[in-house]
């Protein structure tokens, strides 16, 4: 059903009011091959990425970036993909990300950074991965 749809044109970055889209749901339930239709099709994989990093989820974030998503990606606030892995506390996303090319200076909106947010998060392994890799703690210093 869903493949007839992206045939006929569906829009596929369209959001619900959580901001997912299709991919993103079709990420989180494992369905890799309507994953794959998707991001064949050209949905957008940073808006999954963003997400499943949000989550923790680093085989999906691994699955995503094999797949063509940035790991520089960030959203309307500027919060990283690395941010958000950071803010979870994640260890294994936030390597993976940081393999993969992912900024660990950048800095949000707020003058944030991914070492911020691990910090804030009780996450002092996580904070030291990140500073190590060249993360300061932005305006809190």
């Amino acid at each position: 059903a869903v493949a007839l749809l992206v045939a006929r044109g569906a829009p596929l970055d369209d959001t619900d009011k959580e901001g997912r889209t299709a991919l993103t749901w079709a990420a989180r339930q494992g369905h890799r091959d309507l994953a794959q239709l998707l991001l064949a099709r050209g949905a957008d994989a940073n808006l999954a990425l963003l997400d499943a990093a949000s989550r923790g989820r680093a085989n999906l974030v691994k699955f995503l970036l094999e797949r063509g998503a940035n790991a520089k990606a960030a959203d309307r606030s500027g919060a990283t993909a690395l941010m958000k892995a950071a803010s979870t506390g994640n260890a294994a996303t936030v390597k993976l990300l940081l393999e993969k090319g992912a900024d660990a200076g950048a800095r949000d909106g707020q003058g944030r950074t991914a070492a911020t947010m691990a910090r804030d998060a009780g996450r002092k392994d996580v904070e030291t991965l990140l500073r190590r890799a060249g993360g300061g703690l932005g305006i809190e210093n």
